[in-house]
């Protein structure tokens, strides 16, 4: 009976070590991720207020003269981007359009509990 303890013991710890390393993974910005809470709900339901949503930036691996008109991310998505009216305010929405133009690619975005879309384009270097 004291080895099936042992062993449980054993596997328990096991499985805290690995859930222990993913969370660090995921919290601490060094391997690429940023961890943020949800504080409204203009995502509601597909995010609710207080989440943690991670986020990533998504990876390029083309290198090319026309990487400034080319969209990272499509109609649906959701992004975390800087609010053009404060730096320090991160949104989370989904993107709605998107506009490829000679200054760049801009991406229309809207809270899912929105009725209509955000009043500004997001370029796609505020995005996170």
């Amino acid at each position: 009976m004291r080895k099936v303890f042992k062993g449980i013991n054993i596997i328990l710890s096991i499985g805290l070590v690995f859930i222990a390393a993913g969370v660090a993974f995921i919290a601490f910005p060094k391997f690429g991720n940023q961890a943020l809470i949800v504080r409204s709900g203009s995502m509601d339901p597909a995010i609710d207020v207080g989440s943690i949503v991670v986020a990533r930036a998504a990876q390029q691996t083309l290198i090319s003269p026309l990487a400034n008109t080319t969209s990272h991310y499509n109609t649906g998505d959701i992004i975390a981007f800087r609010s053009q009216k404060n730096s320090k305010t991160i949104v989370t929405h989904r993107i709605v359009g998107v506009e490829a133009g000679k200054d760049g690619v801009f991406y229309q975005t809207k809270g899912d509990a929105n009725n209509s879309a955000d009043g500004w384009s997001v370029s796609q270097q505020n995005i996170l």
